[in-house]
């Protein structure tokens, strides 16, 4: 934070000064040097979601504060909801093999899209997401085995 209480923002291809207004405790306005944008916060488990008008970013709290939640977290193995969400698409059924990064289901929160993928190689194992359906944080929507489970 500089001394006039505006920060310093680096971004992808973004360098600039901003100031943030709360308007609630969940909605803030950030004047950049070039134009302003409405944000809204939701704060689920360890991880802070900022939705804007074109973009979905999310910030994790370091891991002593992500342990003392006790929130459920996706794994390389299990893939779960990252909060309160509706499932508009399941990508993958029992069996099937997928690659790192695959998307394996897509899941709609705040008229955002959300891809949820595979965080390894692997063979799916349990589907526990449907299409329609909703799902809290935390809640599994894939289970991955190692490659090698599927031919033993």
């Amino acid at each position: 934070m500089n001394t006039d209480g505006s920060f310093n923002v680096s971004a992808r291809d973004l360098n600039s000064t901003a100031s943030i207004t709360l308007v609630s405790p969940t909605e803030a306005i950030t004047q950049f040097d070039n134009g302003r944008t409405h944000s809204t916060f939701v704060s689920v488990g360890h991880k802070l979601h900022i939705f804007t008008d074109s973009s979905h970013y999310i910030l994790h709290r370091p891991q002593a504060a992500a342990d003392e939640s006790g929130a459920a977290s996706s794994s390389a193995d299990n893939l779960v909801s990252p909060m309160p969400a509706t499932v508009i698409d399941v990508k993958v059924k029992q069996g099937d093999k997928v690659s790192s990064g695959q998307v394996v289901a897509i899941l709609e929160s705040m008229k955002m899209e959300i891809n949820i993928r595979a965080g390894r190689d692997g063979v799916v194992g349990k589907v526990g997401a449907v299409k329609g359906m909703s799902v809290e944080e935390g809640s599994l929507l894939v289970s991955l085995e190692p490659e090698d489970a599927a031919t033993e």
